[in-house]
């Protein structure tokens, strides 16, 4: 698939962050094996995750906040679902919102941002089984 440096200029451009954390790893956006979002339900918000998961059309896209709920440290939790499912190599149904189940997970990007303004990307990898 190759990685789409165009595409990541245009989001970064558009949500007024870098996305550069995947290119300085080495990592090929195909690589991502789940894009976990703070979508909480409210159009304002989740238009961004909208928009930035279609760059992970490949793979699972997951949200925790149909779990946890809408409050300031909310991010704290979905940080530690995302390593609960990396740990697990899975992803519950209860998060899942499109893509299919993976029976093995190797990254998870972490996609967390506040009224559209404060932004912030955690990149989780596994390193042994």
């Amino acid at each position: 698939m190759g990685f789409n440096f165009e595409l990541l200029k245009s989001f970064s451009d558009f949500v007024g962050i870098d996305l550069e954390i995947i290119a300085e790893n080495n990592i090929d956006i195909s690589d991502v094996d789940v894009f976990l979002t703070g979508m909480n339900g409210d159009d304002r918000n989740d238009r961004i995750y909208t928009k930035v998961s279609e760059m992970f059309e490949h793979g699972t896209t997951a949200h925790y906040r149909n779990i946890c709920g809408e409050y300031y440290t909310s991010s704290a939790f979905g940080l530690m679902a995302a390593a609960v499912c990396l740990n697990a190599g899975n992803v519950p149904s209860s998060m899942m919102l499109s893509g299919k189940a993976k029976n093995s997970i190797k990254k998870v990007l972490f996609y967390n941002h506040f009224k559209n303004k404060d932004h912030s990307l955690i990149l989780l990898s596994k390193w042994a089984d």
